[in-house]
């Protein structure tokens, strides 16, 4: 896999030295990756004032790293992150590179470091929570979300960032997508001849916007002899579209939503393919809180596609780009 930071440039340094190089150039901060005598990766981060109180209060224990702070002749202290299984490398490189860029254009030591430990300190709430990777029917609904930001963003290079941020799914509000004027719900399908799309929810097809859209994509696993497009390949396609900035975003909410790079994702691979984008209109077939007598609660129910033909549409947001 690709990765941020040039490791393989490190060379194994002779005893009790590290083999160094500067990351982050233009940072007022000085930050290296390094690779010691036993061939272990390590990020350095060299700093004026002692951050000990602070690593001592979020008491940082996170299983692939350990975590020191020395004190050189210079009088600077070092924190040393140290990851502990060469095999985690790409995981270890894909975290550092969320957690740093986050805070290295701060101009202040002390609020670079606090957001840095922070960070690190999310992270470790994160590992705690994982339970290995997403299960397919999740990795085919993100697979979907991803696809909708990707084609959006591919017509309308210019608000990239701007659906980015607009991308809710992974907080688990009621739409996937929540624009100014308009919300979309995106559905995946595991199979080209279902003709059903999942409403999980009676809010789910109610918004206090003007307009609400369902895109729905058929998301089909296939063999490895098959083409077709694995999880992690559709975020590195994602990424090509994206600023830095935009792509920190991205991140942040893959995180969110369960997702961290993984090889294993590379093996599971799937056609995309969309099925249509719908206006839940006057007349759309759907459930409302005001039609359920009361006591009723947890509805999910089923929308056949076939039978809203008529609200096809081609998705307009804020009325400056479209995807049709």
């Amino acid at each position: 896999m690709n990765k941020y930071f040039p490791w393989s440039s490190l060379a194994i340094p002779a005893q009790d030295k590290l083999s160094v190089c500067r990351i982050f150039e233009t940072s007022n901060f000085d930050i290296y990756i390094a690779k010691d005598c036993d061939g272990a990766y390590r990020c350095l981060i060299s700093l004026s004032k002692n951050p000990l109180m602070l690593l001592r209060s979020l008491n940082l224990n996170i299983n692939s790293m350990k975590i020191d702070l020395t004190k050189g002749d210079s009088g600077l202290f070092l924190l040393n992150i140290k990851l502990l299984n060469e095999e985690m490398l790409d995981i270890f490189d894909y975290i550092l590179f969320i957690l740093l860029s986050e805070c290295v254009s701060d101009n202040s030591e002390d609020s670079f470091v606090t957001k840095l430990l922070n960070n690190l300190k999310n992270w470790q709430r994160f590992m705690q929570s994982r339970r290995g990777i997403l299960s397919e029917e999740k990795i085919q609904g993100l697979i979907a979300e991803l696809q909708f930001m990707h084609d959006l963003i591919e017509c309308n290079k210019e608000f990239s960032s701007y659906v980015v941020e607009s991308w809710r799914g992974p907080e688990r509000l009621q739409q996937d997508f929540i624009f100014e004027n308009e919300v979309v719900e995106i559905k995946s399908i595991g199979n080209i001849d279902k003709k059903v799309i999942a409403i999980s929810s009676l809010d789910q097809l109610q918004a206090s916007v003007e307009k609400l859209y369902i895109m729905v994509y058929a998301v089909t696993k296939c063999d490895m002899l098959n083409a077709g497009v694995s999880l992690n390949r559709l975020v590195e396609n994602l990424e090509d579209l994206l600023s830095s900035s935009s792509k920190l975003i991205l991140h942040e909410k893959l995180l969110e939503a369960g997702y961290l790079k993984n090889e294993k994702y590379d093996d599971l691979k799937y056609q995309i393919r969309k099925v249509g984008s719908y206006l839940a209109s006057d007349g759309f077939p759907k459930l409302t809180s005001g039609a359920i007598p009361d006591g009723v609660v947890n509805v999910k129910y089923g929308i056949e596609i076939d039978k809203i033909e008529q609200f096809k549409s081609s998705i307009c947001i804020n009325g400056l780009y479209a995807l049709n």
